[in-house]
C-alpha cells in the first residue's frame, strides 16, 4: 500500500484523506457527513453507513502510520475493509457517519431545500420531489410545484445536466369519488377558458374561495420521470406527464407529454427520433430492473454496466425468460 506512505508525507495541514474502493466517490452531501462524524468523534476511520463493505471512508492521516507496518500482511482485501480492520485490531476509533452510505429497502427519500446536489427547489409542500438513489442534478437546475397536491417522482440513476427545469404547475384535481376533474374553483387558479388567466383570487384575500382540500377527496396527477434517465441542458419538462425509464432528453427540449421507455425525445416541440434499443432488447430491460437493486449490488457490478447491453443481458437474463 504504496499510498499509505503517500499519505504520511503530505503538507502538515491535510488532516483527512478520502479512501475509495472503487470508482464511486460519494455525492457532497455525503462527504459532508463524514467529514462532520471525523471532526466530532475524532475517529481515526469514519465509514460510510449501511455498506457492505464502505466503498469509501474518511481517514486521519496519522492512521496511516498505524497501517503501514501491518498492510503488507492483507495484501489482496479492497483497500477500505483492509484499513478498517488494521484499525480496528489496534484499538483505534472508527466511527459511522449516518447520511453517507446507501439506504437499505427503499431507496427514494425527500430532497430538502438544502439539497448539496445542485437543484433548487421551489415547493408548495416540503414533500413535493421523491428523488431515487444515486440520482444527481446540475447546476441551476429548478424542480417546482405551486399546489398542495402536486408531486414530482424521479426514479434512481438518473442524470441531469445544468440547467434543467422541472416544473409541475398543476392540472385539474381529481376528485377520487368520481375519477372526474373537480369542478371547485381554487384562489391560485389560472383558468384558460375565463377571460384573464390571471388568479384573481390572490387580490381578494376575504372574499370565498375554496381552498385546496387535502383531506383525500382530491388526489393531484403526480410528474413522474422513470429510473437511468438522462435528460440535457435546458431542457424543460412540464406538467402531470409520464418520462420512461431509460429514456434520454436532449438538450433544449420542451416536454409537455408522456414519453416511452428507452425513448430518444429531441426539439421544441418534442419528437421521438427513436428507442435506444430495438423493441425486444428494451422489454428485457425493463424486466430486469437494475435500478431496483440494492445500492450496493449496483457498485459491484459497476464493470458490467461499462460493457455492450447485450453482454449485459446475458449475464442477467441469459434465457430471456423475465420479458417473456
Amino acid at each position: 500500500m504504496a499510498y499509505l506512505r503517500a499519505i504520511e508525507s503530505m503538507a502538515p495541514d491535510v488532516e483527512h484523506v478520502l479512501l475509495c474502493a472503487s470508482d464511486v466517490a460519494p455525492v457532497p452531501g455525503a462527504l459532508v457527513a463524514l467529514h462532520a462524524t471525523a471532526m466530532a468523534s475524532d475517529a481515526d476511520l469514519v465509514l460510510a453507513c449501511e455498506q457492505q463493505p464502505a466503498p469509501y471512508a474518511l481517514m486521519h492521516r496519522r492512521a496511516a502510520k498505524v497501517c503501514a507496518a501491518a498492510a503488507a500482511q492483507r495484501p489482496d482485501a479492497p483497500a477500505v475493509l483492509t484499513i478498517a480492520r488494521m484499525l480496528h485490531d489496534s484499538g483505534r476509533p472508527i466511527a459511522m457517519a449516518d447520511g453517507a452510505g446507501a439506504a437499505f429497502g427503499d431507496t427514494s427519500e425527500v430532497l430538502p431545500a438544502e439539497d448539496s446536489r445542485g437543484a433548487y427547489l421551489h415547493l408548495a409542500r416540503p414533500d413535493g420531489v421523491m428523488v431515487g438513489s444515486a440520482t444527481y442534478f446540475g447546476p441551476r437546475t429548478v424542480l417546482g410545484t405551486w399546489g398542495p397536491l402536486e408531486q414530482i417522482h424521479i426514479g434512481s440513476y438518473c442524470s441531469f445536466a445544468w440547467d434543467v427545469r422541472v416544473l409541475h404547475p398543476g392540472l385539474p384535481a381529481i376528485d377520487v369519488a368520481t375519477g372526474e376533474p373537480s369542478t371547485q374553483i381554487f384562489r391560485g387558479s389560472h383558468l384558460m377558458n375565463s377571460p384573464t388567466t390571471y388568479p384573481m383570487g390572490t387580490l381578494m384575500p376575504d372574499e370565498p374561495y375554496d381552498e385546496m382540500s387535502l383531506d383525500g377527496s382530491l388526489v393531484g396527477v403526480p410528474m413522474t420521470i422513470g429510473s437511468d434517465v438522462w435528460v440535457g441542458s435546458n431542457a424543460l419538462i412540464l406538467g402531470g406527464i409520464t418520462i420512461g425509464h431509460g429514456a434520454i432528453i436532449g438538450a433544449g427540449a420542451v416536454i409537455t407529454k408522456d414519453v416511452a421507455p428507452y425513448a430518444i425525445v429531441v426539439g421544441n416541440p418534442a419528437t421521438v427520433r427513436r428507442r435506444r434499443f430495438p423493441d425486444a432488447t428494451c422489454e428485457r430491460l425493463l424486466a430486469v430492473r437494475w435500478w431496483d437493486w440494492h445500492p450496493v449490488v449496483v457498485r459491484g457490478n459497476h464493470r458490467r454496466f461499462a460493457g455492450t447491453t447485450d453482454t449485459f443481458l446475458d449475464r442477467f437474463d441469459p434465457a430471456g425468460s423475465l420479458a417473456g
